[in-house]
């Protein structure tokens, strides 16, 4: 599945806290966050920085589940964010891929509605994230 991936300057904590303030400023809400980095080091295992933020907003999920309620498997969105060669990144998967069993052109405009929602939260946390002063 082709993945998108967006650069920002700052530690993963840093961009952890750019996400969840665009997710917010999208109207939208965290469900849940999964810290990698915690859950390797209390097992021992040198951590990685990693965190997998999901998030939903109740329309687009209402528009989803209305034209296919099996879509509900892959709800609620999601972002990563990882550290490589220094930089962090805001990663993510192309929406038309990861829906790709649900046919039709009004599938294919609820899909892009989303698509859509994923590149608004993403863009407003770089963006975000090139305001702040101090990137950690």
């Amino acid at each position: 599945m082709p993945i998108r991936k967006k650069s920002v300057d700052g530690t993963p904590a840093f961009a952890l806290r750019v996400l969840r303030e665009a997710i917010e400023r999208e109207g939208m809400s965290v469900s849940h966050l999964e810290d990698h980095f915690s859950v390797l080091k209390e097992a021992g295992i040198t951590p990685v920085q990693a965190y997998t933020v999901h998030f939903s907003s109740p329309r687009i999920t209402s528009r989803l589940l209305s034209k296919n309620a099996e879509m509900a498997v892959d709800l609620p969105l999601s972002v990563a964010i990882v550290s490589e060669a220094g930089r962090t990144f805001f990663i993510y998967r192309d929406m038309h891929n990861m829906f790709s069993d649900f046919q039709g052109a009004e599938m294919v405009n609820v899909i892009n509605i989303v698509n859509s929602a994923l590149e608004r939260v993403t863009d407003s946390a770089v963006g975000i994230a090139e305001s702040k002063e101090h990137k950690e």
